[in-house]
């Protein structure tokens, strides 16, 4: 009976912690590969992740597609928002510079620049995780208006640069 409330504290002691932990993140960079479902082709890109508030990341990330014989690649800037208590789940919006073969009724157009739109959802570790890795997965359908869509599944280890603020 003497250990309950020594129990009790202990555990609204770390709930407190990961509640700060979890509202002031630390800057993330990491690497990423992939694959365009769309293009048939495997990716590999890097990103930094920038807390701009308890729950939105402002993340710019570049990718390269391995297509062969094509010139493949997209940059992104984007928003993403964590949601739920522990805010392993995120998804967002976001602008992306992409230079590929565009697809139009199904014909192949020379390669090209186009300003596109992201949509992306995703999941990683807790932010309070202990440690300085974070491993994720993530979806994004990239549209380019008058084009076919490109859909991306995405695995990536990103790494804290510093801590959490406290």
């Amino acid at each position: 009976m003497a250990l309950t409330p020594v129990t009790a504290h202990t555990q609204r002691a770390r709930l407190r912690a990961g509640r700060q932990a979890v509202g002031r993140p630390a800057v993330e960079i990491g690497i990423r590969g992939g694959y365009d479902f769309d293009v048939t082709a495997p990716s590999a890109g890097v990103q930094l992740r920038l807390p701009i508030g308890p729950t939105a990341e402002l993340v710019p990330s570049g990718d390269y597609y391995f297509t062969g014989s094509q010139t493949a690649w997209q940059a992104n800037l984007d928003l993403a928002v964590r949601t739920g208590f522990l805010q392993v789940v995120y998804a967002g919006v976001g602008a992306a510079l992409a230079h590929r073969s565009f697809v139009t009724d199904e014909v192949m157009l020379p390669e090209d620049t186009k300003l596109a739109l992201n949509l992306f959802a995703g999941a990683s570790v807790p932010r309070f995780f202990p440690g300085r890795w974070r491993p994720y997965l993530e979806t994004r359908w990239t549209v380019a208006s008058g084009y076919d869509s490109q859909f991306v599944a995405l695995i990536g280890l990103n790494v804290r640069l510093g801590s959490a603020r406290r």
